[in-house]
């Protein structure tokens, strides 16, 4: 297993929910802060090749291959994969190629450096059968409107396993569930649906209004993930893992966007009414996550229950707003 505590890490998007809960998983490994590395798009655009080779260049110059953990990606909740799919597809293809190369064309791969990369389970073919297996990723499209955002993750994934066969370059590739937890996205254009949900309920608990409405018909289900155990799972498939064999990484519970906005609104404790608009997308009918590979492989099980999760994002999100400050989402 390797030891991250003496590995230069390079980790992309720090700044973002999952970013920041891998750098506090690797500082509670005993990682020195120094040693994490986390370049912020105005500064380096990952999208760029040359700028990807300028980055490893300034960061491992001088230095054995390091680790990369590559979490930053464009993407969003339901409406903006609907609003912006060349986007979601073209970013993250982009970075993905660019990280690659580079580190190929500066001899990383020689100097045994690794790179995670960070999938979804968007990637799945829409007709998967559940639970998902990591052998059916390629057995057919993916749902709309996220289908664009899973290409890309198959791309990554594929760039990864193209590099290790022709260079052996060491790395692996994790699928991420639906993830959520405190420092999630809450902004309404980009929040996914847990905090989404959170948002609708707690702006309609304040303000008494009668009914709240959410997109779709409530019945497609997710594998919901708190966002801390998603951390712990992509340290470890680095300290652990050197071939990108896709692993999944989930809760292996089916739970409904019905019984998540219902849960929610009854720990916030409002009693108003949930209708929906069946007008709007679901996106994929139900996901529900096969994790044996990650617990033969990481000797990894999630901690933290739905419930927990929920009540510990609820929380964390009432004291970001404060007590006058309203939530972001419009109530109808």
């Amino acid at each position: 297993m390797m030891d991250l505590t003496h590995r230069t890490i390079l980790l992309t998007g720090a700044g973002g929910f999952l970013g920041g809960a891998v750098r506090r998983a690797l500082l509670a490994r005993g990682v020195p802060r120094e040693i994490i590395v986390t370049p912020r798009s105005a500064e380096y655009d990952l999208r760029d090749p040359q700028t990807c080779r300028t980055l490893f260049q300034d960061v491992f110059e001088g230095r054995d291959g390091g680790v990369i953990i590559h979490c930053a990606a464009t993407s969003g909740g339901v409406g903006f994969h609907r609003d912006q799919p060349s986007d979601a597809l073209l970013d993250n293809v982009m970075m993905a190629t660019s990280l690659v190369k580079g580190a190929l064309e500066i001899g990383l791969a020689e100097r045994g450096a690794t790179i995670v990369g960070v999938g979804s389970m968007c990637a799945y073919p829409a007709s998967c059968a559940q639970p998902l297996h990591e052998e059916t990723l390629w057995e057919g499209y993916p749902a709309q409107p996220t289908a664009p955002y899973g290409v890309a993750k198959r791309l990554l994934w594929q760039a990864l396993d193209s590099a290790h066969r022709q260079f052996g370059l060491r790395s692996s590739f994790v699928s991420l569930s639906n993830l959520y937890g405190p420092g999630a996205r809450f902004d309404p254009d980009r929040s996914n649906v847990v905090a989404a949900m959170i948002d609708r309920v707690l702006q309609a608990s304040r303000g008494e209004a009668s009914h709240i409405i959410c997109w779709g018909s409530g019945n497609p289900t997710r594998d919901f993930l708190f966002v801390d155990d998603a951390a712990e799972a992509v340290v470890r498939a680095a300290e652990r893992i050197e071939a990108p064999d896709p692993v999944n990484i989930g809760a292996g519970v089916e739970t409904s966007i019905r019984e998540l906005v219902e849960t929610i609104r009854n720990d916030i404790g409002w009693g108003g009414e949930i209708r929906w608009d069946a007008s709007k997308p679901d996106g994929a009918p139900r996901v529900l996550v096969e994790t044996t590979k990650a617990r033969d492989l990481l000797d990894w099980t999630p901690s933290v229950s739905l419930r927990d999760g929920l009540k510990r994002t609820i929380a964390w999100r009432r004291s970001t707003l404060g007590a006058s400050e309203s939530a972001e989402h419009d109530v109808s």
